[in-house]
């Protein structure tokens, strides 16, 4: 029987992250990075998958917490469906150029598939800069940056020398501090968490579009009961080509 979520998805993607938290599980096995050393960037690395290196075998599997229900991507051989993917790695900036989509094919070829998603974000940084038909993705990020690190799009700039457009999206357009909508003299006290995912779609021209995906759940703690969580509807942007400079949901 075929995965619900995968033909839910493929369908109408958009439509599907806007009811739908998505949860890109890290999938660095895959790979074995090795890089180069960013100048002025310390530890940091920069690395850049081949063509043949960036297309998995994806599936939605639900996983609820709570009331909240949130769809992991996982690497899957069985119910699957072929996707570009760019990894996180600690320390690392990651590129990957998109190939552009060979006229003979169609747009649901397996060795150039028309969808695309990276690591869930959690304070890193994306960018998408090139052509619309074959654009180059970055993911830049560490888990315990030094508080004098160049910001990542200048490192990213700096290294490869780039003088084009880069499109970012940023942790500030997706991590916001959990904000306290209430709490009262009873100590009941209600946040609401924001999580983030970036996923990319070719149209049937060819073109590619990026969206960032911010998901939203609310959470209410009350002395000597159980903490709940209550699901609130994605946030869901187009980024490129677009160029939206901040993405907050509303």
């Amino acid at each position: 029987m075929a995965n619900v979520h995968n033909e839910k998805f493929k369908k109408d993607p958009r439509d599907f992250a806007e009811k739908y938290p998505i949860s890109p599980k890290k999938a660095e096995d895959a790979w074995n990075l090795s890089g180069t050393n960013v100048s002025g960037g310390g530890t940091i690395k920069y690395a850049s998958l081949a063509t043949n290196q960036g297309v998995l075998s994806l599936a939605f599997v639900e996983e609820s917490v709570g009331a909240v229900k949130t769809m992991l991507l996982k690497v899957a051989n069985a119910d699957a469906f072929p996707s570009h993917y760019l990894p996180y790695a600690n320390g690392f900036i990651v590129d990957y150029q998109i190939p552009e989509k060979d006229a003979k094919t169609d747009n649901d070829d397996p060795a150039n598939p028309r969808f695309f998603f990276t690591t869930a974000l959690s304070g890193c940084s994306i960018f998408v800069r090139g052509g619309t038909r074959s654009p180059i993705v970055t993911h830049a990020g560490m888990e315990s940056p030094p508080a004098n690190k160049p910001a990542w799009k200048d490192l990213l700039t700096g290294h490869l020398k780039i003088t084009d457009p880069v499109t970012a999206v940023n942790k500030q357009d997706y991590r916001l501090a959990d904000e306290i909508i209430e709490a009262s003299k009873k100590k009941t006290v209600k946040t609401i968490s924001t999580f983030a995912c970036v996923f990319g779609v070719r149209e049937d021209d060819g073109e590619w579009k990026f969206y960032l995906q911010v998901g939203r759940m609310q959470i209410t703690e009350r002395p000597k009961k159980p903490t709940s969580y209550t699901p609130l509807t994605p946030q869901v942007s187009q980024f490129y080509p677009t160029g939206v400079a901040q993405v907050h949901p509303a």
